[in-house]
């Protein structure tokens, strides 16, 4: 499993670096390719190194490169994940769902798909069943109903990315699926506000890069590439692999790291490109010099 899980990161690792050199080559028409840095310098393949050195050919300068991955909290990802389930139900339920709603209190989504069909239906037919009765304001729990007709309806605290102390999300199942009215005209079925804003598109930008400082990822990288400047880099390059559907903010990434690199101290770094190799996208969003 190690092994899948590490191939699978060097598979993403050579896709991000070699979009970025793609970009890089046809920008420029320049002819640099990429190497492992461990296969050019075998003696750091046991200690703190970089990912790669890239340059156009053995006599000529060599620039360093680190890949960091950008990846959504979890509790974004699951928030999302019942964003769009919620969108399809209302989609469903178009001509016959009078008003607009809210869930709040959704738990964590972790299904099959053939197991996502069949939540899909209680759902809909659970939430139609009690809407038409509801009046302006009011809010009714169906995690009971729900419970009754999908055993795998998960038996956890409320998902909220920013809950409540511990004392108050010792919630059960019965109470996980809140659905309140709060309109009597449209056709609207969202998560409650207090979720929904945080997984606004640019929003998640700024939580992925945040994490990747609290983590220390950041740090990780400047003394990586602080290694391979001793070593005799010409500059140095961090690449964050930007694996973050669908949306792609590079100005809102060029704000978080204006604010937070001062105090990163991160003075081995010399460029940050974000690169999105799904749709062969690249953006400098940081740097005091670059190979461009």
């Amino acid at each position: 499993m190690e092994q899948a899980e590490e191939s699978a990161q060097a598979q993403d690792e050579c896709q991000c670096i070699g979009t970025f050199l793609n970009w890089h080559n046809k920008r420029l028409g320049t002819n640099f390719s990429y190497q492992r840095a461990e296969d050019v310098f075998p003696e750091i393949a046991d200690s703190t190194r970089w990912d790669f050195i890239i340059r156009e050919n053995q006599y000529s300068p060599w620039y360093a490169a680190e890949i960091k991955r950008l990846i959504r909290p979890e509790a974004i990802i699951q928030l999302v994940s019942w964003n769009g389930l919620l969108k399809r139900i209302r989609d469903d339920l178009q001509s016959r769902l009078q008003g607009e709603f809210f869930v709040d209190g959704v738990p964590p989504l972790k299904l099959e798909r053939q197991k996502r069909v069949k939540l899909k239906r209680v759902l809909s037919e659970g939430i139609l069943q009690n809407a038409q009765s509801m009046k302006n304001g009011e809010s009714v729990e169906l995690g009971s109903q729900i419970l009754s007709r999908f055993p795998d309806w998960p038996h956890t605290k409320h998902l909220n990315p920013h809950p409540p102390p511990p004392t108050e999300c010792r919630v059960k199942a019965e109470y996980c699926f809140t659905l309140e009215k709060v309109a009597d005209t449209g056709c609207s079925l969202e998560l409650a506000s207090a979720q929904s804003g945080v997984f606004i598109p640019n929003q998640v930008v700024v939580e992925a890069l945040t994490l990747l400082f609290e983590k220390g990822e950041m740090s990780q990288a400047n003394e990586q590439l602080g290694l391979a400047k001793q070593k005799g880099a010409k500059e140095t390059i961090l690449l964050l692999d930007y694996d973050l559907p669908p949306s792609w903010y590079p100005n809102r990434a060029k704000q978080v790291l204006a604010n937070k690199m001062d105090q990163a101290q991160l003075a081995d770094i010399d460029c940050i490109y974000l690169v999105k190799a799904s749709e062969n996208r690249v953006s400098k969003v940081w740097g005091r010099n670059s190979l461009v």
